[in-house]
C-alpha cells in the first residue's frame, strides 16, 4: 500500500483443517506491524503427537481474529473463536501508553455447552481428603490490580453446565480502578432471576 506507505505480509500455514492465515500490515518505515488478521483452524493433533511422541488428542479450534497496534494500544475487532460448534465472541484492548495500563475484554456466545467444549470435564474426579474451598491454597494476586484499570464484561445467552443444566441470558460486567470496582451481573437460572451488584476493594 504505497499511499499509506504499508506493506502487506500474508503467512499461510497448514494444519489438519482450513488453513491458518495470518495477514499483517507493516509500517513502512520501521516495519512493525500496525494491522493483523488470524483466520483458520489451529490444533493438528497428528502433528503435535509426532512432535511430543504422545497420542493427543485436542479439540479443534477455529479462528477469526482481527486488530490493530498503533500508539502503545492493541486493539482486537470483532472477532471470534468456536469449539466444537461453540462460538465465543470476543473484543477488546490492552492500552499501555498512560501510566496506568488499561485492559478491556468483552465476551458473547449465543449457546456454550461445556460438554461438547470437553466431554471428559466431568469424568473421573475424586473428591480430595480435604475440604472443598474454592481458592485452597491458591494466591489470588489481588496486588497485581493495583497496576490496571480494568473492564471485563459478558454477555452469553445459554450456558449448558451438565445435562439439563442451563444457565441463561448472562450478563456481568466488572470494571477495576487500580483494585477498587464493581461487579455488575444478572442471569435466569431455575425459572427464576438472579441479580448481583457489589463493590470490591483490594488491600
Amino acid at each position: 500500500d504505497i499511499e499509506r506507505q504499508m506493506y502487506p505480509v500474508k503467512i499461510a500455514i497448514a494444519t489438519s483443517g482450513n488453513a491458518l492465515i495470518v495477514d499483517l500490515m507493516l509500517d513502512g518505515q520501521n516495519k512493525t506491524p500496525v494491522e493483523f488478521g488470524i483466520k483458520g483452524d489451529v490444533i493438528d493433533n497428528d502433528l503435535l503427537t509426532l512432535i511430543l511422541d504422545r497420542q493427543i488428542d485436542l479439540p479443534k479450534i477455529s479462528l477469526d481474529i482481527s486488530g490493530t497496534i498503533q500508539n502503545k494500544k492493541l486493539v482486537l475487532n470483532k472477532s471470534s473463536l468456536a469449539v466444537r460448534g461453540n462460538k465465543i465472541g470476543f473484543s477488546g484492548y490492552y492500552d499501555w501508553a498512560t501510566n496506568v495500563p488499561g485492559i478491556k475484554l468483552s465476551l458473547s456466545s449465543q449457546r456454550i455447552n461445556l460438554l461438547e467444549i470437553d466431554p471428559d470435564l466431568y469424568g473421573g474426579w475424586v473428591r480430595p481428603d480435604r475440604d472443598l474451598n474454592v481458592f485452597h491454597d491458591m494466591d489470588l494476586f489481588g496486588q497485581e490490580l493495583y497496576k490496571y484499570n480494568i473492564h471485563l464484561a459478558a454477555d452469553i445467552k445459554q450456558l449448558i453446565v451438565y445435562r439439563d443444566i442451563n444457565i441463561k441470558n448472562i450478563k456481568l460486567d466488572v470494571k477495576s480502578n487500580r483494585g477498587n470496582g464493581t461487579i455488575n451481573s444478572s442471569v435466569q437460572f431455575a425459572g427464576g432471576d438472579v441479580l448481583v451488584g457489589a463493590n470490591f476493594t483490594t488491600d
